[in-house]
């Protein structure tokens, strides 16, 4: 009767690869498992050495273009972040360090990462926008913007408040709800007033009553503002359209400030 071929021993198993003249064998460091699938997540570590194309043996994997199978962890010692490559230690290290080696050449922008930087020039010093909407059309330079605005057509809001029934589709927007709703907290502060607001967008437009900037402009009239929502609501007057509603009554307006006096009437 024939002999039941023995599987290679341990130390010996190595990954044939696609290019034979480049084969590379893998060393078990630590000999305490022989699992040589991909979705290893112990702390074993592999070495390689090279051999010759014709000590090859049959193995369940093979190599794509990166052969690379070394699956060794690097712990952060600041704050106990693991990675399973160098490198990926060494970007993460830079969010301790402070370190933005990516620079724009056209601003004076800088990123820890590289996809930061390449991310910010598209969006803001190209027009390219290669992310699009299948449902409307809608168009962004972020992948993860596109996955953020198709929540509005599927109504998907997984962002869930724990102290009353406030979901969101956005981290944000629900983080922006508890400050305002639950903690009263204001964390961004104008330097020039000590202004205080739950929203960084509120901010932003504040500061522009400082320097008198308006970048939102009227196409129809010589009207400008500090806000996007103060545009779309003067539009309102151009277009006559009203849709703000009173709950109390049928009366219609077209900004919100006319329906809060309004609705002072109703509490008097």
């Amino acid at each position: 009767m024939e002999e039941p071929t023995c599987a290679p021993p341990i130390e010996n198993l190595h990954v044939p690869t696609c290019h034979p003249e480049k084969e590379t064998r893998y060393v078990l460091v630590d000999n305490q498992t022989a699992d040589m699938k991909r979705q290893q997540d112990d702390d074993v570590s592999w070495t390689e050495m090279s051999i010759k194309p014709e000590e090859r043996v049959s193995s369940p994997l093979h190599c794509k273009e990166k052969r690379t199978r070394f699956v060794g962890k690097y712990a952060c010692k600041e704050c106990g972040y693991v990675a399973p490559y160098k490198s990926h230690l060494s970007r993460h290290m830079r969010k301790h360090t402070g370190e933005k080696p990516y620079k724009c050449d056209q601003c004076d922008y800088s990123a820890a990462q590289k996809g930061d930087l390449d991310q910010h020039i598209m969006i803001k010093h190209t027009s390219e926008r290669p992310h699009m909407c299948g449902e409307c059309g809608y168009r962004t330079a972020v992948r993860s913007a596109l996955s953020v605005h198709m929540r509005k057509h599927t109504g998907e809001k997984p962002y869930r408040c724990n102290q009353c029934e406030f979901s969101a589709a956005r981290k944000g927007d629900l983080l922006q709800h508890v400050m305002i709703n639950h903690t009263g907290e204001k964390p961004y502060i104008c330097v020039e007033c000590g202004y205080m607001t739950a929203v960084r967008a509120n901010l932003s437009a504040h500061k522009r009553t400082h320097s008198s900037v308006k970048p939102y402009k009227c196409d129809k009239c010589e009207y400008s503002s500090t806000r996007k929502y103060c545009l779309k609501q003067h539009m309102n007057k151009h277009t006559g359209e009203k849709p703000y509603l009173c709950g109390e009554c049928c009366y219609r307006t077209d900004t919100t400030a006319n329906l809060y006096r309004h609705m002072k009437k109703h509490n008097r």
